[in-house]
């Protein structure tokens, strides 16, 4: 995506600017207190704490952090241990126990998915709604439910994080924002503005 830019003179850079990890924070906004929640603040990289946490190790390799993004968002996504197995290259056995385990370690995470899946009707923090036809759901109802709550809580957070940054950035010397896809942003400014406009991200 950010290869279709260039900057469009030689004293001005692209500038990238992402939701970091903005899935796996949302689940834990809205599953509550407990283990799960806990979790995402111990590091600022989400995946890597949970692996750690899963794992009950202080140190994990990348390919299992990569494995344990893929459970995650699974597990957030309904998908069958089935799926999860030929996506990892894995044995179902192993998939459904990492499955199992991840429930039973985070047991708030599984309460909210059978909370939200008694009703249809999707309601998100901003009052936005959304009533999931069975169907019609490309996926699993129960996976386009959660999916509904998550990207769209996530959807939202980003519209409301791009009227904070245009608030903040200054065009007049020559800050640009060019386009977002999903929860990137790209934008334009000189080089020596590149640190001031990554704080006004924060």
């Amino acid at each position: 995506f950010r290869e279709l830019f260039i900057a469009s003179s030689d004293d001005k850079i692209l500038v990238q600017l992402d939701m970091a990890q903005i899935e796996p924070r949302i689940l834990g906004q809205y599953v509550g207190p407990g283990a799960y929640r806990e979790m995402l603040f111990r590091e600022p990289d989400v995946y890597t704490a949970l692996t750690k946490d899963f794992f009950n190790r202080p140190e994990i390799t990348k390919e299992e952090r990569q494995q344990m993004k893929a459970i995650i968002l699974g597990i957030m996504y309904d998908k069958q241990a089935s799926t999860i197995a030929e996506d990892l290259n894995i044995k179902y056995d192993e998939a459904q126990q990492a499955i199992d385990q991840f429930f039973k370690r985070y047991p708030e995470v599984r309460k909210w998915i059978r909370k939200i899946t008694k009703d249809l009707l999707v309601t998100l923090p901003s009052g936005r709604q959304r009533l999931i036809d069975k169907d019609k759901a490309k996926r699993t109802w129960k996976g386009a439910l959660i999916n509904c709550y998550i990207q769209g809580w996530a959807a939202d957070c980003n519209k409301l994080a791009l009227i904070e940054l245009d608030a903040k950035i200054d065009y007049k010397k020559g800050d640009r924002l060019l386009a977002t896809k999903h929860d990137e942003v790209v934008g334009e400014t000189y080089r020596e503005r590149a640190p001031e406009i990554g704080r006004a991200h924060v």
